[in-house]
């Protein structure tokens, strides 16, 4: 493990020190969201999923 890591999370879009890419996605379609989830996933990437702007400022 990186002693200079952070002990913080990487932004979203940002590598972890394991090279893995975290997604925000914002969508208020819950159908539409789902599916792009699921498909930035099927591509190995970690992903939040918030309903409105609002919410993703607390994600």
């Amino acid at each position: 493990m990186n002693p200079e890591a952070s002990s913080q999370p990487p932004a979203a879009g940002e590598r972890s020190e394991h090279g893995v890419v975290h997604v925000l996605v914002i969508e208020d379609d819950a159908r539409l969201a789902g599916l792009v989830a699921e498909f930035l996933t099927s591509r190995g990437m970690l992903v939040d999923v918030a309903g409105d702007g609002a919410r993703s400022a607390v994600a």
